[in-house]
């Protein structure tokens, strides 16, 4: 461990280049700026899927959007943001393609319909772009590579009070009132950082930026149960509801693979499609969300519109929806 580390530290001190880590791919950006590859590489890249499957996926998504909610149960669908998307200037000029700014994108072509269809969206890439422009405080951590606790605790105070909408009742929610800045590192803020092995791995990661929220208690009546299906970016949205007492309940389907059941499991455990029970646990939920990373679109829940369809009966998926297993690179 301590040559590994001195090997790192040398390369990225005198170099600035990432070790191999043997998985995830890091891009060292300016101003101690991390990166994924894998989004990098997304963020050159044009929508290469059909507009006439776009759309299909819109539809099916408004169609488990329409059959929930006429059992009672509300409905979101949130779309994280890459942090290249909102953090390109930190981004090497070499990693820049040629003609970048002429790029289609799938989150260009994709969310419109959605909205089109009129789904319960919360585009939080919009939400980021604007909120970029106003406040003062980092919507991702520099060695980071998912939203920070303010940005998605933000994101969560929105969520809940959707759905007190579409319930007819007040839920639980938050509002932000405060940043404290310090050195303490939460949850996967510096998840790149740890990644590159450095001796300085605590230091790269800087000021540290915690929110301040009050939360609201609702009508008084029971807080929700509710179902995320997600990617990576869902571990911070639940730690949040957890943690400020927000739901009864909440479970995770990480990306309709594993299940979350509590704030104490580190790692989850595999989902038995075939055993699901979808009228009497799945369709009993207060709320379900199902959130995705732009990086993922169209891959909306995974899987899990498809085994909804199988109990309530519906289209079956067209060309480029959930069982698309890699990006179009």
């Amino acid at each position: 461990v301590y040559l590994i580390r001195v090997h790192n530290q040398i390369h990225y001190s005198l170099f600035g280049t990432a070790p191999d880590t043997g998985g995830t791919v890091i891009v060292v950006g300016k101003d101690g700026y991390l990166y994924e590859q894998s989004y990098v590489k997304l963020y050159n890249t044009e929508n290469r899927y059909p507009e006439e499957d776009l759309r299909d996926i819109a539809r099916r998504v408004r169609r488990l959007q329409d059959e929930v909610r006429k059992m009672g149960v509300g409905f979101l669908l949130v779309i994280s943001p890459s942090k290249v998307e909102i953090y390109p200037e930190h981004l090497p000029e070499e990693r820049l393609l040629p003609g970048r700014d002429q790029r289609t994108s799938t989150y260009d072509v994709f969310i419109p319909m959605l909205k089109e269809e009129g789904v319960e969206l919360i585009d939080a890439k919009e939400l980021f772009v604007d909120w970029k422009k106003t406040e003062p405080y980092p919507l991702f951590a520099r060695t980071g590579t998912h939203w920070n606790y303010i940005s998605a605790g933000r994101v969560v105070g929105l969520m809940m009070d959707r759905l007190s909408g579409q319930l007819g009742r007040a839920l639980p929610s938050i509002e932000l009132i405060d940043v404290k800045v310090d050195r303490t590192i939460y949850g996967a803020d510096n998840d790149l950082g740890d990644l590159m092995n450095l001796w300085t791995r605590k230091r790269l990661a800087g000021d540290q930026y915690h929110p301040v929220f009050r939360r609201s208690p609702g009508d008084g009546e029971r807080k929700p149960d509710i179902l995320i299906v997600g990617d990576s970016f869902c571990h911070t949205i639940v730690d949040v509801l957890n943690k400020n007492d927000l739901v009864a309940n909440t479970d995770l389907f990480y990306y309709f693979k594993r299940l979350f059941d509590s704030p104490a499991d580190e790692f989850g455990t595999p989902i038995r499609h075939a055993e699901l029970d979808w009228r009497g646990d799945i369709f009993k939920r207060d709320a379900i969300v199902l959130q995705l990373n732009e990086y993922w679109l169209p891959k909306v829940g995974f899987g899990f519109m498809d085994g909804a369809f199988e109990v309530l009966g519906g289209p079956a998926a067209p060309t480029a929806s959930e069982g698309i297993e890699n990006r179009p690179y």
